[in-house]
C-alpha cells in the first residue's frame, strides 16, 4: 500500500520538476544559442567605478564573455588559466561579469587570480541585474564566445580546456585580420607550494 501511494505522489510531482525551464522566456534561451547577437546591458567596472553599455566594447575585438562569481572555484581556476595564457589570444577582449553584491570579495579575487590591469581585460559588476535576465545560467563559470560582429559562437559551463575557447575563436573568420595559427600550447598557471 505504501509503495503504491508513494507512486502515485512521484507520478503527480513529475510535471512540475521541470516548472523552471518552462517559465523561462524564449528570448532568454535565445541568447545562449549560437548566432545570437550580444545582448547590451550596463556594467560597472570594478576597478574605477566607472559603467558603460557592452555595445561600446571595441568592434574590431572579438569577446569572451565570462559570467562568474569571485568565491567560486571553478570561476578562480578559469579566470587563472585565461590571465596566464593572453598571449593565446589575437584580437581578443575579456569582460568578466559578476553580480553586483559581491564587490568585498573582489580584493580576494585578485589575488587568487594573479590579476594585472590589461587593455583587454574588464572585470565589472552587473549593477541592473542585466545579465540575470538576458542569459539562461545553468554553471558557472559561464564563457560566451563571440565574433568580431558580436554574434555568439559557442557557450561553455564551469572549468573547460582553454584550447576548446581558443578553437571557437577561430571558427569565426568574419575579417582577415584574425590570425589562423596552428593550434597553441597552453601554459599552465604555476600553484603556489604550501608549506
Amino acid at each position: 500500500m505504501k509503495q503504491i501511494l508513494l507512486f502515485i505522489l512521484l507520478l503527480a510531482l513529475t510535471p512540475r520538476s521541470h516548472a523552471q525551464e518552462k517559465q523561462q522566456p524564449p528570448e532568454v534561451k535565445a541568447n545562449n544559442l549560437p548566432g545570437a547577437p550580444l545582448p547590451n546591458f550596463r556594467v560597472q567596472l570594478t576597478s574605477d567605478s566607472s559603467s558603460f553599455q557592452l555595445k561600446d566594447l571595441d568592434s574590431n575585438k572579438k569577446l569572451v564573455l565570462m559570467l562568474y562569481n569571485p568565491t567560486c572555484g571553478h570561476c578562480i581556476d578559469m579566470s587563472k588559466l585565461i590571465f596566464a595564457n593572453l598571449d593565446k589570444f589575437d584580437s581578443t577582449q575579456f569582460m568578466f561579469v559578476c553580480g553586483d553584491m559581491l564587490w568585498e570579495y573582489m580584493p580576494e579575487y585578485y589575488a587568487k587570480t594573479r590579476y594585472k590591469k590589461n587593455k583587454d581585460i574588464f572585470l565589472g559588476m552587473d549593477v541592473d541585474f542585466g545579465s540575470m535576465q538576458l542569459f539562461a545560467y545553468k554553471n558557472l563559470p559561464q564563457i560566451m564566445v563571440y565574433g568580431f560582429d558580436k554574434k555568439l559562437i559557442d557557450v561553455f559551463y564551469q572549468d573547460q580546456p582553454l584550447e576548446k575557447i581558443i578553437d571557437a575563436l577561430k571558427r569565426n573568420t568574419s575579417t582577415p585580420t584574425f590570425s589562423r595559427a596552428a593550434p597553441t600550447k597552453v601554459v599552465k598557471p604555476k600553484r603556489k607550494k604550501r608549506r
